[in-house]
């Protein structure tokens, strides 16, 4: 009795709850060792990641800002600066201190990063492709603000070489006053080449008589009484050239053919004579546009005219100082 009685005061220990207990506290600390690990390598790559940025973004600054480093100063035949260019930089980032920026020696940017002549310098940043795209659309169009269909409706000064007639023997030369032309252009300009149509119409008034036949019937005494009058109009094809001499003019020269509709009619002593053809005629010209506004053109141009022979009157050149105001798409 007093046996049983020691034997339940004093029980074995359980060696399988012993056992599970330390199994449990060995799976928990190495749970807590491997979340920790973990831990510190995302808080050291998120570190990585920020000085990384920090440095860059020195760098790029650092980058602008001595971009003109040099500039106004001697430099040697390896395009070194002769005297070094010293100038103080703040970093950026939560490391950011300023630095000494040595233009010839090099210079120390951010904790981790050296920049000098010897080292090769950070890639420069890359650009939205779409943004790029953009910006070069934008350039294209500051290059070539005045490409586009134009509308320009002119006036001209106007001029005639001398005209042979043939209803004379030895034949009657007139002279022309200066005259007037008023048209339209229209056409489309492109980068350096443009193509246009020109619709004008001109008139010049006859200024005196000459020639063989006229001196003999003045030689007789009878005196000559005259009037007369030249005038015309058609439609010239162009194509030409520029190039630009400045951010607000460009210059220009062309050439172009086309029909024209003459008309000529000299009256003397009582006399008619009236001939009305149309004929070829071609032109060659030269100008200057300047470009007032973003859309406006002004055009001043030189035209150079040759009419074809009539039946009547022989050919005859054209002279035109014109002046246009318009619109350029």
């Amino acid at each position: 009795m007093i046996g049983k009685i020691q034997s339940m005061n004093y029980p074995k220990f359980p060696f399988p709850l012993f056992l599970f207990s330390i199994a449990s506290l060995a799976y928990s600390q190495s749970s807590v060792t491997f979340q920790k690990a973990t831990f510190v390598r995302e808080a050291e790559a998120r570190k990585k990641a920020i000085n990384d940025l920090s440095a860059r973004l020195s760098a790029f600054q650092l980058k602008l800002s001595s971009a003109n480093l040099g500039e106004s100063v001697p430099r040697d035949e390896k395009n070194e600066p002769l005297v070094p260019l010293v100038r103080q930089y703040h970093g950026v980032g939560s490391n950011g201190f300023p630095v000494q920026a040595d233009g010839a020696k090099g210079f120390a940017v951010g904790p981790d990063l050296h920049l000098g002549n010897d080292r090769e310098s950070p890639a420069d940043p890359i650009l939205n492709p779409k943004s790029s795209s953009e910006g070069k659309k934008i350039r294209d169009e500051q290059d070539y603000p005045r490409k586009g269909f134009y509308v320009l409706p002119f006036i001209a000064l106007q001029g005639s070489s001398d005209l042979e007639t043939n209803f004379f023997g030895d034949g009657i030369t007139v002279e022309h006053k200066l005259g007037f032309s008023s048209g339209w252009r229209v056409g489309h300009q492109w980068s350096n080449f443009f193509a246009d149509a020109d619709f004008s119409y001109f008139r010049n008034d006859f200024k005196a008589l000459s020639g063989p036949e006229l001196n003999k019937i003045m030689a007789l005494g009878n005196p000559i009484h005259f009037a007369g009058e030249g005038q015309g109009y058609g439609v010239m094809i162009n194509l030409g050239a520029s190039f630009d001499l400045g951010s607000s003019a460009s210059a220009f020269f062309g050439a172009g053919g086309g029909p024209f509709s003459q008309e000529l009619e000299l009256k003397w002593n009582g006399q008619i004579v009236d001939d009305e053809q149309t004929v070829f005629a071609y032109q060659l010209f030269s100008g200057v546009n300047l470009y007032p506004s973003e859309h406006m053109l002004v055009s001043l141009r030189y035209r150079w005219l040759k009419m074809g022979e009539m039946e009547q009157f022989g050919d005859r050149d054209l002279h035109m100082l014109e002046i246009a105001l318009g619109y350029i798409f």
